[in-house]
């Protein structure tokens, strides 16, 4: 079981399954999206499912890095159509989304901050980013899969993010 403030709901079988065979590991997370999508991290795997299904998981592979690592998740649903938008940010500044993760493309990278210390500190965890937020514009219902993002870094900047099908994510 897990419990929220929105109420509590037995976690899907190949999820607490999971979770019971390998324990909770230090790489372990979990969050629920405004969309009504739920997520857990697992190592390098980021499990997805809709709030009340219990069937349907969607896995997906996070890029390579340190092991204590931290990861933002925002899973977005599309009104206009059954895409949904995964877009996750780790703390060192790698900005990954599946525009459609019902489809089993490769994910789009894009490293959006550089840790101004990794070079002192080879192999440690950087924390460069501080928050990440996306949000589907509202403009873009009919032009497919798209996002917005802001993201929060350490050194207090602000990096306004876009990301769809036709540009690859743009930072400003």
């Amino acid at each position: 079981m897990w419990a929220s403030t929105v109420g509590s709901a037995p976690l899907p079988l190949p999820i607490s399954t999971r979770l019971q065979q390998h324990g909770a590991s230090s790489r372990s997370a979990a969050g629920i999206s405004p969309s009504g999508f739920c997520w857990v991290i697992e190592g390098q795997e980021l499990l997805l499912w809709r709030r009340g299904d219990t069937v349907r998981v969607l896995s997906l592979r996070l890029p390579p890095g340190p092991p204590q690592q931290r990861h933002y998740v925002t899973v977005l649903s599309h009104a206009s159509s059954s895409t949904t938008t995964v877009v996750t940010c780790s703390e060192s500044g790698l900005l990954t989304y599946w525009l459609d993760a019902n489809h089993t493309s490769e994910p789009l990278h894009h490293q959006v901050i550089l840790a101004a210390s990794a070079s002192m500190h080879p192999g440690q965890p950087q924390a460069a980013v501080t928050a990440f937020t996306a949000e589907i514009p509202e403009l873009a219902a009919s032009a497919g899969p798209s996002f917005v993002g802001v993201m929060g870094s350490v050194d207090g900047h602000l990096f306004f993010i876009q990301g769809s099908p036709q540009v690859r994510p743009g930072v400003d």
